[in-house]
Parts: structure tokens; C-alpha cells; sequence
């Protein structure tokens, strides 16, 4: 009987054409743009427009070429977090998202910033509110054309199910852990947050607009508030159940003994399965996913499966299922 997966070789090579060639591409084109239009530019130009249109934060057209190349490439290595999964043939279903927003991203991004600089090289300053409809189409237009030339991924295998712990009539037990996630996203969620520090000095030196400079501080909340969510979790399973709180203190899970349906191993690959880290939702599943790896996936009677990594879900699961099994006896 034919297999019903793509070819190893064909989800690679487009993988690296829409997630890789595009953006850089992309962005090449658009840094020679901008390149062309500096000469016709002055020394300072508009870079930020108040809600009547009218410009307000002024800086060096270089500025722009430096925020294009930086976009470009970020778009870029945004697909080398789960690049070397999918050349291990890692199966799951998101892979062509990650991809496909690279390119959209770099493209959207190329072109509203290359426009901002030629619609000024004739000294006109005027919003270039007209420049976003433009940009947004383009980034459908490239998305679309990278989500419909990758092959469809793989379904993820089913889980295990462990052998339950084994009880003494009375007898207690408890599993107390932190999970921690990798150190790749402890560093890139700092160079996010030293990335967005950067823009709001630059924003800052260049002249920029108040609203400018809390927009970059919002974006450091933002990003400081979503690593809190990744850097780890405190698991504690006993007879009640399952706890998951975060080191942040939120947020946090308890899952009843008695809620318990089923409880299984499963393999997760962060990206694949659940488009990326922290809590996630995918597929009917709610995620705590801070690494690729083994991870307990506990089925309730009601509502969505619950699927948190560790590094030895096997005890957690075998334990987990002995006290749920308790507990259905009452």
C-alpha cells in the first residue's frame, strides 16, 4: 500500500525554499531598494506618523535599512528553531506555518519599510497608510504561494500508555518537580527583549515621538510577560491530582484525581505539534510545552487533553494513572 507521507526530501527542500531563500530574498530585494533610494534622500526623514497623518519622529534613512536587514533575517531564523526536526522526519502538523510566516513576515515587513523610504524621496512625508494595504497583500500573496507548495505534514504517532504505579492500599505517594525550558529560548527571549530595547534607543536619538517610546516599552512588557509563561513550571502530582504553576506564579493547572480519564506518554516536537513554546493550544489540546520531548498527556472526562513536557514524563504518567485509578474506585 502507498505511503501517504511526503517525501522526506521533497518537505525539506521546500521547507528551506519558503522559510529560508524567501525571506532572505526578500529582504535583499528590498535593502537594494532602499539602497537606490538614499541618495535622493536628506539626511533625516520620517519614520513615525501621528493619527492625523501628519509625520512627528524623525530619523537617518540608514535607520530603516538597518530595521529592514534585521526583520528580514529574524523572519528567517525563525525557521531554524525547528530545522533540525524536520531533517530527523519529526512528524506534526505545523511545520508549513513556521515557514510560511517567515516568508509572509519578511515580506510584509520589505516592503512597507523600502516604501516608506522611495514615497519620501520626492520630500513627501505623508503617512503611508496606503503603504499597509500594499505590504499586506504581498505578504498573502507570498504566504499563500509557500503554504500550497509544501506537502502536507505527517500525523503524530499515539501516545503510551504506561503501566500504573503500583500502591499500597493507604499508601501515599508524591512527585514533586521544575521544569525548566532550554537554554535557546532563555536566549532568544533576551535578545528579544534587548531587540526592542535597541529600537526604542535608536527611536529615542533619532527624535521619536513619546508614543514611539511606549510602544517600544509595551513591547518589552509583552515579551517579558510571554517568557514568563516559558521559563519553567513547578509539577506536583499526589492523590489530588495533577498541579502545574508557573516559577512566575501564573499561570497554573490542577487536574482532579477523580477528572481523569486516561493518561499516556506521547513524543512532542515544541514546533511540529504545537507551533512553538509556552502555553499553547493545538488540535483540541491544551499545551504547557517548554522543549521537544517526552510528555504526559492527560485525557479528562471533560474538556480538552492536557499535554505537559518532562524530561521523565514516564514516572510522572505511571503515577499520575495509579492515583487516578484510585481515585475511579473511590
Amino acid at each position: 500500500m502507498p505511503s501517504n507521507e511526503p517525501s522526506p526530501h521533497r518537505r525539506r527542500l521546500t521547507y528551506i525554499a519558503v522559510g529560508f531563500v524567501a525571506p532572505i530574498v526578500v529582504t535583499l530585494v528590498a535593502v537594494l531598494v532602499e539602497a537606490f533610494a538614499v541618495g535622493d534622500l536628506p539626511d533625516r526623514i520620517a519614520v513615525h506618523w501621528n493619527a492625523s497623518g501628519e509625520a512627528d519622529g524623525w530619523g537617518s534613512p540608514w535607520v530603516i535599512v538597518a530595521l529592514t536587514v534585521i526583520l528580514g533575517l529574524s523572519a528567517a531564523a525563525l525557521s531554524t528553531v525547528n530545522y533540525r526536526q524536520l531533517t530527523d522526519g519529526a512528524p506534526g502538523g505545523t511545520f508549513r506555518w513556521v515557514s510560511t510566516t517567515a516568508a509572509a513576515t519578511a515580506t510584509g515587513t520589505g516592503v512597507i519599510l523600502a516604501g516608506i523610504m522611495v514615497t519620501q524621496a520626492d520630500g513627501d512625508s505623508t503617512s503611508p497608510t496606503a503603504l499597509i494595504g500594499v505590504a499586506v497583500a504581498a505578504a498573502v500573496v507570498v504566504g499563500a504561494i509557500g503554504w500550497f507548495v509544501q506537502p502536507t505534514d505527517p500525523p503524530t504517532g499515539s501516545g503510551r500508555h504506561p503501566e500504573a504505579m503500583g500502591l499500597a492500599p493507604g499508601g501515599r505517594a508524591v512527585w514533586l518537580h521544575t521544569e525548566t525550558t532550554s537554554r535557546f529560548i532563555l536566549i532568544a527571549g533576551a535578545a528579544a527583549v534587548v531587540f526592542a530595547s535597541v529600537i526604542g534607543l535608536l527611536t529615542a536619538m533619532n527624535g521619536g515621538s513619546t508614543a514611539s517610546l511606549w510602544a517600544a516599552v509595551a513591547i518589552i512588557v509583552i515579551i517579558l510577560v510571554a517568557m514568563s509563561t516559558v521559563v519553567g513550571y513547578h509539577v506536583r502530582i499526589d492523590s489530588s491530582g495533577l498541579r502545574v504553576r508557573s516559577i512566575a506564579g501564573l499561570p497554573r493547572w490542577h487536574i482532579a484525581a477523580d477528572e481523569i480519564d486516561d493518561v499516556t506518554v506521547v513524543d512532542v516536537r515544541a514546533i511540529g505539534d504545537f507551533g512553538g513554546y509556552g502555553v499553547r493550544y493545538s488540535r483540541g489540546r491544551t499545551g504547557v510545552i517548554l522543549r521537544s520531548g517526552p510528555a504526559v498527556q492527560v485525557t479528562r472526562t471533560e474538556g480538552k487533553p492536557f499535554v505537559l513536557t518532562l524530561d521523565d514524563a514516564a514516572t510522572a504518567a505511571a503515577l499520575l494513572a495509579a492515583v487516578a485509578a484510585r481515585a475511579r474506585r473511590g
